[in-house]
């Protein structure tokens, strides 16, 4: 490096200059308050400095409520939301910092690149845990950096201490950050003593998981997972619950989630991609610089392998954001390095904008209010001390940061069905509000609750679902839950209508808006289908195909509002669209061959129906495959299909039916 160059680089106050950069465009596009999916949940977390859900988060509650309180304007919902903007533009600023450049324009172009990612903007904007895993993974590459370049254990101590933060009190995937990236650098360190403490570094920062069982044995509104005992914070810790419900995912390798990542990552920022995936080969050259491949490695397996069901949330591939932008400062730099002059800086620091700005799809939730008039709405639906009961993780984490940080309606209870055998889950409202969920005992089912058949006032979320077989009959929509009322679902649908042309250019721009939006219309149409207004039922189906045009779920239903019209042909082009967009829809295969018999194209119903059940047996599509072969005139075939779906399910309607006209 030269005298000059020397002199240029200290001069430029890059780090001051990236941090308020970054920090001002996220704050320019913080939600103004409460936003969808675990946003609520957390943000209520926080607020009263409770538990989460698993691992229980206690550093992101500690952090995260530190940062808000420091913020001296705005309501609780967009204090956590500029929270996060906050962490991750300090997070970035070591980024870019981590692998030293020689010019500023490397660093502020890398930090421009990784900053208009959407999933650093859809994080970075909202109440999220993933801008501090992005923090923390920051902190400690660059904390190994300078070891690695300094011979200073006290860098290796730190990262130690920081990582056993994140082991004991952030997310899974930095558990396996610290296994793979603190035991090789604890391996490679100079003496016995650094390596010893750099372990009770690491020890000692683990050692904030006890403030989840401390926290849980003090009265809290919302403790998820109750980690009071040894037992039950062994669980929540490492998700028992959630590996219960998700653990066929894990350890398979999906191709869809492959796609997804691919895109979001590769497609939605390609230059980053490409100067990231350089810049991890030529920093292997540097000291250190094999942390930058390594942690892309990490997150990769973690995404693909261990979670893959966080790629389909966009909630993974943000340490491989992380990453790319390491990668891409050295490959600035090493470029910047052969063609040092004014031209080629002006170049680069154009193409990192131009970069940026095809990468950045806008603000989704810069003026979404939506939740909030959601969560309102059904604040002033309620009667006194009624039973909400919900499906969804939107409503649920909203009604949670309602009660626990606006105060809205302590007198109801919010209950999420699929939740309702866990004590841990139900415990704290029963203990609140006793009367309201009489019958219930730890362990039990939702038909368990008296609430159900004694008339007691109830908000239900959803028509169908898996627990639908246990809604009260005299439930009727009541936007925009269902209720016992005597408001008409013309009524519904009118408000629905309303609300949704309100909100249209939000739906346009905010998937988490858009899906809700769908699900509300999806929600009267399987009313309507199940009062014989088949009509009705499927203009609301047509109108979540407008929200969420690129989901199979939604023309799955499409196709059955056609059949149930008797537009057969119109029915089974969109099953076919809906099998494009998701070709292991297994509903929509079995209505596709469903639709062929209806409109008597038997060999292709046929192949259809035979396909899928080569997947996995199920007794409907035995029944079917049956219908077609018979119609076929394959009769014997037709028998030996209708015996093997009574074998499974004894009142399977086709195949009773079948085997009955072809019983003597």
């Amino acid at each position: 490096m030269t005298p000059a160059e020397t002199t240029e680089s200290r001069a430029f106050p890059t780090g001051p200059l990236i941090l308020a950069l970054v920090g001002t465009f996220y704050a320019l596009g913080a939600a103004p308050g409460l936003t969808w999916l675990d946003a609520g949940e957390l943000a209520a977390a926080s607020h009263e400095l409770g538990v989460a859900h698993p691992p229980g988060l206690p550093l992101f509650s500690i952090i995260n409520k530190f940062v808000t309180l420091l913020v001296p304007f705005g309501d609780v919902g967009f204090r956590g939301n500029l929270a996060s903007g906050l962490v991750t533009a300090l997070g970035l600023l070591l980024a870019v910092r981590c692998f030293k450049s020689r010019h500023a324009v490397a660093t502020i172009g890398a930090a421009v690149l990784m900053g208009t990612t959407p999933l650093l903007v859809l994080h970075s904007t909202t109440v999220e845990v993933y801008a501090g895993v992005a923090a923390l993974a920051c902190v400690t590459v660059w904390s190994l950096a300078r070891e690695r370049e300094g011979n200073d254990r006290r860098w290796l101590v730190t990262a130690a201490l920081v990582l056993g933060f994140a082991i004991g009190g952030h997310h899974a995937e930095l558990r396996l950050l610290a296994l793979l990236l603190l035991v090789p650098c604890a391996l490679l360190s100079r003496s016995m003593g650094q390596a010893i403490a750099a372990l009770i570094a690491g020890v000692w920062g683990t050692l904030i998981i006890a403030y989840l069982p401390i926290r849980s044995s003090l009265p809290l509104w919302r403790d998820w997972g109750d980690p009071s005992s040894g037992a039950a914070l062994w669980d929540h810790f490492w998700g028992a619950r959630i590996r219960a419900a998700y653990g066929q995912d894990m350890g398979t390798v999906d191709l869809a989630v492959f796609d997804k990542l691919w895109d979001q990552l590769a497609l939605s920022a390609p230059l980053l991609a490409v100067l990231g995936l350089i810049g991890c080969v030529l920093a292997v050259r540097r000291t250190g610089g094999w942390l930058i491949p390594a942690l892309l490695g990490i997150d990769l397996i973690y995404s693909l392998v261990i979670n893959p069901m966080g790629v389909r949330d966009m909630q993974n591939g943000v340490l491989s954001v992380v990453a790319l932008g390491m990668g891409a400062v050295v490959s600035l730099d090493e470029a910047l390095n052969r063609w040092s002059s004014h031209t080629a800086s002006v170049v680069v620091g154009l193409a990192c904008l131009m970069g940026g700005a095809l990468s950045f799809g806008g603000f989704a939730t810069d003026d979404d209010r939506a939740l909030s008039t959601l969560i309102h709405r059904v604040d002033d639906l309620a009667h006194p001390e009624a039973v909400t009961l919900v499906a969804s993780d939107n409503l649920a984490a909203g009604l949670a940061f309602g009660q626990v940080v606006e105060g809205l309606r302590p007198d109801v209870a919010v209950v999420v069905r699929q939740h309702i055998q866990y004590s841990s889950s139900i415990e704290p409202v029963a203990n609140r509000l006793p009367r309201a969920l009489r019958g219930w005992r730890p362990g039990h089912a939702l038909a368990d609750l008296d609430v159900l058949t004694n008339g007691w006032p109830i908000l239900w979320e959803w028509s169908g679902g898996s627990d639908a077989q246990h809604r009260p009959p005299d439930l009727v929509p009541k936007f925009p839950l269902f209720s016992r009322s005597t408001a008409s679902h013309r009524v519904f649908e009118s408000e629905l209508n309303q609300w949704s042309k309100l909100h249209e250019h939000q739906a346009v721009r905010d998937p988490q808006l858009r899906r809700m939006i769908a699900n509300l219309n999806t929600d009267i149409a399987q009313y309507r289908m199940g009062t014989d207004d088949s009509e009705g039922a499927l203009k609301s189906f047509e109108n979540a195909v407008k929200m969420r045009p690129h989901h199979s779920s939604v023309w799955t239903n499409l196709g059955t509002g056609l059949a149930a019209n008797g537009q057969n042909k119109s029915a089974i082009d969109a099953t076919i669209r809906a099998l494009d967009l998701n070709p292991n829809n297994r509903v929509a295969q079995l209505n596709l061959g469903r639709f062929l018999i209806l409109d008597r194209q038997w060999i292709r119903a046929i192949k259809v129906l035979r396909d899928l059940l080569e997947e996995r047996p199920s007794a409907d599509a035995y029944g079917l495959l049956g219908v077609a072969l018979g119609n076929e005139g394959d009769l014997k075939a037709a028998r030996d299909m209708f015996k093997k779906a009574l074998q499974i399910d004894p009142e399977q309607p086709e195949a009773k039916s079948g085997l009955s006209q072809l019983t003597p």
